[in-house]
């Protein structure tokens, strides 16, 4: 389904409650179970504080205090846990029923998640993709949110929205274009490929993008870049909703903050002309 002829009436349909799907066991199960663990460590540290009190005058009313904290916080997350959300769930019938009517397939949470080649991917740990949307016609191009968090002993985390498309045509070496500007607040992750490194560069592209490649292949680089990323036209296209940019083992990724399995038709049909536009230049760079 090209984006010119996308259906997108089901984005924005109303949705009757009876039609919501129930809750998948393995996400209730999996929900319920941090619900636990955080319960049992705040009545660890509460009920530590709880027993200290214990001996100060009054005694029961001072221990009372942290105990009741702990039973408001355990009930707050219980229900943060089992709510029925009716807003999330609509928007699974959405986009499900958007999907259908455009031949392609939504999941909301994969058993596993992307392997791709991209810097995205392979890193971190308890790695996850959600939000996956396929299409193999006119293209084959998937799209999907992807989360991984930096170490166990840490709560920092990368989330990252991606769409991936198969380029043909002769192998490109591995560009990664990281975009500039006040909305990249949000760090990409970084290569683990050694080989990158940043060549010098000028023109429009490189005050739009920092470009990592292999190291000691400007020259091609830039004849590469000035032929299809950088062209006036595509470049525009590129920065008129600012993405990363990734070529990889002859693949195609661009990556956004922002959510791009959204309710919104508009990103709809910028995403899918977009990833098809692109992956057409470089397939032909003297086209």
């Amino acid at each position: 389904m090209t984006a010119d002829r996308l259906l997108t009436g089901a984005l924005t349909a109303p949705v009757d409650r009876a039609d919501l799907p129930p809750r998948p066991a393995r996400v209730l199960a999996t929900e319920l179970l941090g619900w636990l663990i955080v319960s049992l460590l705040t009545w660890l540290f509460l009920g530590a504080i709880a027993l200290g009190l214990s001996f100060v005058p009054p005694q029961p009313l001072w221990a009372l205090i942290p105990a009741g904290i702990a039973t408001v916080i355990t009930l707050g997350l219980l229900w943060s846990a089992v709510r029925p959300n009716p807003a999330y769930r609509a928007r699974l019938v959405r986009l499900g029923r958007f999907a259908s009517a455009n031949a392609m397939t939504f999941t909301e949470r994969p058993e596993t998640p992307h392997t791709g080649p991209g810097l995205l991917f392979g890193q971190g740990v308890r790695p996850a993709t959600r939000d996956v949307v396929r299409m193999s016609e006119p293209r084959e191009i998937e799209l999907g949110q992807h989360h991984f968090s930096y170490g166990r002993s840490t709560a920092e985390s990368s989330d990252w929205a991606y769409a991936t498309t198969p380029l043909s045509g002769p192998q490109l070496p591995h560009l990664v274009l990281r975009a500039r500007g006040k909305w990249t607040d949000f760090t990409l992750p970084g290569s683990t490929d050694q080989s990158l490194g940043t060549p010098e560069l000028e023109g429009p592209g490189a005050e739009a993008f920092v470009v990592q490649a292999p190291i000691g292949r400007t020259a091609t680089v830039r004849s590469l870049l000035d032929a299809t990323l950088f062209r006036p036209d595509v470049l525009a296209r590129l920065t008129e909703r600012p993405v990363h940019v990734e070529v990889v083992e002859g693949r195609l990724y661009l990556y956004r903050h922002e959510s791009l399995v959204t309710e919104d038709p508009d990103t709809w049909r910028w995403i899918l002309a977009l990833v098809d536009d692109v992956a057409a230049v470089l397939e032909d760079p003297a086209g």
